[in-house]
């Protein structure tokens, strides 16, 4: 630590990111907290990326780059944007997110008053155009569990987003987790932090995180389990978020086997009694139903 404040370390793993990476990197490495290093995991790109990481790391010398040779799965790049860090606490960056200048500073204060937390994060914002990021007004996304019972926790991150895996983490308990590798891994990886310790909600600060318009809450909404169900893929996810429960608990001296928390993470999943049904029912009446799901309903957002 440098004058008593904690290392925070920033993983930017990015793809062919050039046209907004300049951007992203300017909100991080203009952060108002002092103690940062900032490393970025350039998965084999083809575009200007390369040259945008070269100058960035020659203009900063707290920015480090790392390329991949060949391109990796999204989840082994940011991976190894974290595990290319030393902090005492850890954030991931898109290449195409913004944060307000007193983001990190914000949310270490939550750290210094309660090591064992598991994830900060502050209020977000939801955008598609750069010029007007700062005009679009701040989203609901009630992801805090402090005080929550295991089902409690289960139950809320698996029907919000996951936007709040670009908070502040615990860069200890990050170091035990196992990399459960699914197309949702960060439903896995939210679960496993969760069994850590709490998730804490800090005022006073915002990320802005860009999604295209094709990705707007309109289109999600109908991705429910009136939408595409594919049971398989969700059998899958359920049982390797069961898995990161029962390793966060097992890493914590406490049991909670794999077996018993997987029904529970399976029926949320499946958004519960009604997902069951939607499962059982014919595809034609599910597409009717599909197209009767109003804009604005219940929908999850994946990284």
């Amino acid at each position: 630590m440098a004058d008593g404040l904690p290392r925070v370390s920033v993983g930017l793993p990015v793809h062919n990111g050039g046209d907004t990476l300049a951007r992203a990197l300017e909100s991080v490495t203009n952060q108002s907290y002092p103690n940062l290093e900032i490393v970025i995991s350039d998965n084999a790109s083809t575009d200007d990326t390369a040259a945008v990481c070269r100058r960035a790391a020659a203009g900063d010398r707290r920015v480090r780059v790392i390329r991949q040779p060949q391109l990796v799965p999204v989840l082994d790049n940011y991976r190894r944007a974290f595990e290319e860090t030393h902090g005492d606490l850890f954030m991931w960056a898109a290449h195409d997110d913004l944060r307000s200048v007193n983001y990190v500073e914000t949310l270490v204060e939550a750290f210094r008053a309660d090591p064992a937390i598991s994830l900060a994060a502050s209020d977000f914002v939801e955008f598609a155009e750069f010029d007007d990021a700062f005009r679009r007004p701040r989203c609901h996304h009630d992801f805090a569990t402090v005080g929550l019972g295991l089902a409690a926790r289960l139950r809320k991150h698996t029907k919000i987003g996951c936007n709040h895996v670009y908070g502040l983490l615990n860069a200890r308990y990050m170091r035990a987790y196992r990399w459960y590798n699914d197309v949702s891994w960060d439903v896995a990886f939210l679960a496993y932090m969760a069994a850590r310790g709490p998730f804490v909600y800090v005022p006073g600060a915002t990320f802005y995180y860009r999604r295209l318009p094709a990705r707007t809450v309109e289109a999600r909404a109908r991705e429910t389990s009136f939408g595409r169900v594919r049971p398989f893929q969700r059998a899958h996810t359920a049982w390797l978020t069961a898995r990161a429960v029962s390793a966060g608990h097992r890493s914590n001296g406490r049991w909670r086997p794999t077996a018993a928390v997987f029904p529970v993470v399976l029926f949320y999943i499946m958004q519960g009694v009604r997902g069951l049904i939607a499962a059982a029912t014919p595809r034609a009446v599910r597409a009717a139903l599909k197209r009767s799901v109003p804009p604005g309903a219940q929908a999850t957002k994946h990284v």
